[in-house]
């Protein structure tokens, strides 16, 4: 899960838009291929289209989270089906943004008028 957020100057956040990729479906939806812990992916999440006017002094922040309950069902971490589990599995995200791993976020900017 991925959330596009503008923060304000005073440190009020608000919602800009927000996309999502369950992490077994990485490589497509025709095929299931499960996590292994501590290796490396790579992931394209699409925030979709939007049109926002960053404000002067205003900041952009990303969420990656592994869900975003109750809006999409629960990531309970265990590979068993969607429903399927009363109980999760804490799970912990890290971004990598090094030379030989780089991560970034696509924006395009529209020139004044």
């Amino acid at each position: 899960m991925a959330k596009l957020i503008d923060v304000f100057p005073d440190g009020r956040s608000m919602l800009v838009c927000e996309g999502c990729r369950r992490a077994r479906f990485r490589h497509g939806f025709d095929k299931e291929v499960f996590l292994k812990p501590g290796a490396v992916e790579e992931y394209e999440i699409n925030l979709a289209h939007t049109a926002w006017r960053v404000k002067a002094g205003h900041r952009l922040r990303i969420h990656v989270t592994s869900s975003n309950f109750p809006h999409l069902d629960r990531n309970m971490n265990t590979g068993n089906a969607i429903g399927d589990d009363a109980e999760g599995i804490i799970a912990e995200q890290t971004i990598f943004h090094d030379e030989q791993r780089p991560s970034r976020l696509e924006v395009y900017v529209l020139p004044p008028k």
